[in-house]
C-alpha cells in the first residue's frame, strides 16, 4: 500500500500520488460545452482532497459530437466563450491540462 502514496511520473508529468479519479460526467459545463466556475470548483476540490491526477471526463472534440447535456466541449480555444485551452490555469490544483 506505500506505494499508492508515492509520487510518480507519468511521461514527464510528475504526479504527487498513485490515486486517479476516472472519467465521469458531471453535467457543470455549459450548454455549449464551457468550463463554469462549478466544474473548476468540483475538480479543484478533488485536487485538494488528494487525488493525485483526475481524468476529468468525457468531452467532445466538434459540436455534432455532444453525446449529454451540459457535457465538457473541446472545440474551440476561446476563453472568453469557456474554452477550455486558454482558462489561464497556471499551475494550482484543479488546473485543466489537455
Amino acid at each position: 500500500m506505500r506505494e499508492l502514496f508515492e509520487t510518480t511520473t507519468i511521461k514527464g508529468l510528475e504526479l504527487r500520488n498513485r490515486l486517479v479519479r476516472s472519467a465521469t460526467w458531471q453535467g457543470l459545463a455549459t450548454e455549449a460545452g464551457a468550463v463554469t466556475p462549478r466544474l473548476i470548483d468540483a475538480l479543484t476540490a478533488l485536487a485538494r482532497g488528494g487525488v493525485g491526477l483526475i481524468v476529468s471526463g468525457h468531452a467532445y472534440v466538434h459540436p455534432e459530437g455532444q453525446a449529454t447535456p451540459r457535457q465538457l466541449g473541446a472545440y474551440h480555444d476561446d476563453p472568453a466563450a469557456g474554452g477550455v485551452h486558454g482558462r489561464g490555469q497556471g499551475n494550482r490544483p484543479g488546473r485543466f491540462r489537455m
